[in-house]
This record gives C-alpha cells, structure tokens and sequence, in this order.
C-alpha cells in the first residue's frame, strides 16, 4: 500500500480503494460532526452477498495493515470505522461513511430512478446500493483512523 504524509494530521492512500455495496441498510439520517456530514450503513452479516463479504476482508485487511505499520502515530489508539452490533438475534456490520467534499462542497450523489437529487433527500430505514473509497488515514490527538467516503448512493 502506498500512503504519503500530506501533514501531521492526514496520510493520502494513494491505491484505488472504491467499493460498490450492495444492500445496504440506511438506519439513520446524515449526520453532522466538526464541519463534516456522515452516513451510517449496516450490512446484514448472516445476508451478505459476496461483493459485500470481499469489502469487508479487503477492509479488515487494510485496518491489520494500517496498524502494523511503522507510521508516525503507530502508537496512538486506532478507531476502526468497522463496528458489529447485534438487533433482534441478527448480526451487522455497521460502518459510518463521510459525505466526500471537495472545497467544502458536498460532491456525493444521490441518484433515485435515474434521476440525481440532493443527498440530504435520502431516507433513512430503507436500503440502497453505493460506491465508496477509502482515501487516507486521518490522525486527531491521540486517536487516528481509515478515512472513508462515500462517492454515490442510488
């Protein structure tokens, strides 16, 4: 994996890491944390086609990487945007995705029957397909982390 140091706080992963997930459940509206907007998936563990199956090891994959790695803040606390939580005796991958931005412009889509709409038109508790990326590493104090995007959901 090729990462460069963009500054203390950032590396960019220059690999092409996109993904395409594929029923993928919307449980909440778009959040906002520090200047940023965030989605949250859940995929059905025991349901998960293969496509879903081969992001998460190749996820899982990149997290053992990142963490064994001999970076600048190795020895801070990882936050893995990979979490499972159990509902109703079933099992799911939850992960929280960020709205991709470029100069504080929100460029993720959101396309509905062919037809592009605003993202923050999306409803929660409904299932979509999406492609996403992971883009770089980001560092905060003492905790660093995968960043991901998510580039179009439809």
């Amino acid at each position: 994996m090729n990462i460069t140091k963009i500054n203390d706080n950032y590396y960019n992963i220059n690999d092409n890491l996109n993904y395409t997930l594929k029923d993928i459940y919307i449980p909440f509206k778009i959040s906002k944390y520090n200047n940023n907007y965030y989605l949250n998936i859940e995929i059905n563990i025991e349901d998960t086609d293969n496509i879903n199956k081969k992001f998460i090891n190749e996820f899982s994959n990149i997290e053992k990487f990142i963490n064994n790695n001999d970076l600048d803040f190795k020895n801070n606390d990882f936050y893995s945007n990979l979490k499972i939580k159990e509902f109703n005796n079933k099992k799911y991958y939850l992960f929280r995705l960020q709205l991709k931005k470029n100069k504080n412009k929100i460029i993720t889509t959101y396309q509905k029957e062919n037809e592009m709409l605003n993202i923050f038109k999306l409803e929660n508790k409904k299932y979509y397909s999406c492609n996403i990326e992971i883009s770089g590493i980001w560092k905060y104090k003492n905790t660093y982390g995968l960043q991901i995007n998510i580039n179009t959901i439809y």
